[in-house]
């Protein structure tokens, strides 16, 4: 599969840039303008399910010099190093990112619990204490989701401010992993359609892929 971008890539366009049945995940950001948080861990677990896969992986960064340093000091290039994929985003001189809380991180799926520690001590006195524990319960539920339900081993996560210090201040909370996705994990009980049906069938509350009594209440909460 090729990646292919011209423009802006965001999470709303990245399976409409995917092309092609190559056996292996080719990333072709030359032409890209800019990328947003959720592209980004979108990437990278593509990226990583297909060496999951055995499969070759590659990514060709963007000529915008802007864009690919950001890609850099979001540690895009870093985490293609660990896990071996060949890239030509070059490393720039690490310096403190008012809006950005934490880079992209990767962990192993069992240790979501520290990676949500970790979030709520970057937001400490950075945001609204509401806000810094409705951002910490949803990574510890989604990171659970990721484990329990969509079989992964590996999460990804970026989190960062817009607006930094400004009546309209927000934050972006970007979580990813590498399983099966929402639609196989409710398909045995629920059988959705397509991925549209199934995320609004895991958002409603009482609705899960296991049958354990209690379940499918944390990611309507999160919603």
């Amino acid at each position: 599969m090729e990646l292919i971008v011209e423009g802006p890539l965001t999470l709303s366009n990245f399976h409409r840039s995917e092309i092609g049945n190559l056996d292996g995940f080719v990333a072709d950001l030359r032409g890209c303008s800019f990328v947003d948080a959720f592209a980004i861990v979108a990437l990278c677990c593509r990226v990583a399910v297909a060496i999951g896969r055995g499969q070759h992986a590659e990514l060709l960064g963007p000529q915008d010099p802007n864009v690919s340093n950001y890609l850099s000091r979001m540690h895009v290039g870093a985490y293609l190093d660990s896990i071996d994929v060949p890239h030509d985003l070059h490393p720039v001189r690490e310096r403190d990112l008012i809006d950005t809380l934490l880079p992209l991180t990767s962990c192993i799926a069992n240790e979501y619990e520290d990676l949500a520690d970790l979030v709520w001590r970057r937001l400490d006195g950075r945001v609204y204490p509401d806000s810094q524990n409705t951002l910490f319960e949803a990574l510890a539920e989604l990171g659970a989701n990721g484990q329990e339900h969509s079989c992964s081993e590996t999460l990804l996560v970026i989190a960062q401010t817009y607006l930094r210090n400004q009546p309209r201040e927000y934050v972006v909370l970007a979580v990813g992993d590498t399983g099966i996705g929402i639609t196989r994990s409710l398909q045995q009980r629920h059988h959705p359609r397509d991925d549209i049906e199934a995320l609004k069938l895991g958002a409603e509350y009482g609705v899960s892929g296991l049958d354990d009594l209690g379940r499918g209440q944390g990611l309507a909460t999160v919603i």
